[in-house]
């Protein structure tokens, strides 16, 4: 009995012991894991500025067999100076080339990580020459109002994005409304000048606009100008319009935009440039008007005068062939009033004032043309055309009044 148990433990040692060696022979004959990582394409090439972007695609496989929607970690080297990939991580990302990236001569490449730190091939790239597109257009006119018929020359000029000019850029000119005036070419080299001649008829605000189209992109550039033409100067000696003073008027200084001086009195007024003129049927002087603030007390006035230099070296001026001095008024203020002089070398002033009779209606909220007879004092020089004057003792309030387009017809 003995003897068979002993047999039958030998026999089970002995299978036991076989089985162990067929198990470890299979595990012997298992293949080692071996993920590799693939990106496609494997070369960018040149970046050119005509198009900065570039789509990549990771592959990882295990022994051969693709690991489905495996990410990546896309590494860019060198970091941020020569671009960036978006989505990061991701099976597909999109690499965002900085142009102006210049280091290393503008070399660079992309590699994709799998989490187990296996890393693809390096996918190489350079950036090329960033194109030159147009920026911006430098505009400038020697004159932004002009008389018929004479002319105003504009320079236009093309600028890169570092404000360098564009060696080459043309420039496309047009001139809105057309009947205004037209340019001397409708195309110029970026630099170049071209001349404005308006037309000779009709008066107002033209739009001169430079476009230049350089590197697929298109920039302006625009300049108003206002033109006075024969039509709107013809019989009139002009006071003060869109252009500024009249002839042998003194202004306070050389580019002052208030006109005028100041008339000593208990009152207190203020004149200044405002945009926005009269709305007359012709149009001719819609840019800007003088806009005088009265404070209601006492009297206060602005007045113009010919004279060269300084005020005490007047040089009036022979109005003889005019017979009225002429202006368009209006006011913010109901009941607004205000009384205008015109005065020659003999001290002799006529004098007219809005809403008293007799005299001119009242002012209202919208421009109203308002004429004064000058024949019974123009056979004398005029020394002073106009002399715009409030007085509280008339009834005048405090007011705030426009005034514009003033000349001698």
């Amino acid at each position: 009995m003995k003897k068979l148990v002993f047999v039958l433990a030998a026999v089970a040692a002995f299978s036991f012991a076989i089985a162990a060696c067929s198990s470890e022979k299979k595990s012997n004959n298992r293949p080692t894991s071996t993920i590799t990582v693939e990106v496609t394409p494997n070369s960018i090439g040149t970046i050119d500025a005509s198009s900065t972007t570039r789509t990549l695609t990771a592959t990882v496989k295990d022994n051969g067999t693709e690991i489905p929607n495996a990410s990546v970690s896309w590494i860019v080297n060198p970091s941020t100076a020569s671009g960036n990939c978006d989505p990061n991580p991701g099976v597909s990302t999109t690499f965002f080339a900085n142009m102006s990236f210049t280091g290393n001569s503008g070399q660079g490449s992309i590699v994709a990580s799998y989490s187990d730190g296996t890393k693809s091939d390096p996918v190489s790239f350079s950036i090329g020459v960033p194109m030159i597109v147009v920026d911006s257009i430098e505009l400038t006119a020697s004159t932004t109002s002009v008389i018929y018929p004479n002319n105003v020359t504009f320079t236009a000029t093309a600028k890169d994005t570092s404000n360098a000019a564009i060696s080459g850029a043309s420039i496309s000119w047009s001139v809105n409304p057309s009947s205004m005036g037209v340019v001397s070419s409708t195309s110029s080299a970026s630099g170049d000048s071209v001349t404005f001649t308006p037309a000779s008829s009709g008066s107002g605000v033209v739009r001169v606009t430079a476009s230049c189209t350089y590197g697929g992109v298109t920039k302006t550039a625009s300049q108003d100008i206002t033109v006075v033409s024969t039509v709107s100067v013809v019989n009139k000696r002009m006071v003060y319009s869109d252009l500024g003073l009249g002839p042998n008027i003194l202004s306070n200084a050389p580019g002052d935009n208030n006109f005028g001086y100041w008339s000593g009195g208990s009152g207190v007024a203020s004149m200044v440039q405002v945009s926005g003129g009269c709305d007359d049927p012709a149009g001719y002087d819609p840019a800007t008007c003088q806009k005088l603030v009265y404070n209601g007390f006492g009297w206060a006035g602005w007045y113009m005068v010919y004279a060269v230099n300084s005020l005490t070296n007047l040089i009036p001026q022979d109005l003889s062939g005019y017979s009225k001095l002429v202006m368009w008024m209006k006011t913010d203020t109901a009941g607004g009033k205000v009384a205008i002089e015109c005065k020659n070398t003999n001290d002799i002033i006529i004098k007219n004032t809005t809403g008293v009779t007799p005299g001119w209606p009242i002012l209202t909220a919208s421009w109203q043309k308002y004429e004064m007879n000058i024949t019974s004092i123009n056979s004398v020089p005029i020394a002073v055309p106009i002399n715009i004057v409030f007085e509280a003792d008339e009834g005048m309030p405090a007011a705030t009044i426009y005034i514009d387009y003033i000349y001698f017809e």
